[in-house]
């Protein structure tokens, strides 16, 4: 699990593959990212080349982080979760 500070901007990524394992770009792609507190948000994503994709996002809870990408056309889905450290100055 990767750490991060209050406030930072943490990358979450998706890699795509299609049934071969072969990295291939999805008809779309949402990341879904949910903060400490519960709440979702759905970042605007961007493709960084066949199959490789992210969003970024800013940390500004103290906590455990989680994210999920979803994908069709190929269909795939992945998870994952970062935690923020607390800051003594917020």
């Amino acid at each position: 699990m990767n750490t991060y500070d209050y406030g930072d901007t943490a990358r979450f990524r998706a890699t795509i593959r299609n049934a071969s394992g072969v990295l291939a770009d999805a008809s779309s792609v949402v990341i879904k990212v949910k903060d400490p507190a519960g709440n979702v948000t759905t970042p605007a994503v961007v493709h960084d080349g066949t199959g490789l994709y992210h969003c970024d996002q800013v940390v500004n809870q103290e906590g455990t982080w989680f994210y999920r990408f979803e994908a069709t056309s190929p269909t795939s889905t992945g998870e994952d979760r970062v935690f923020v450290r607390n800051s003594a100055f917020y």
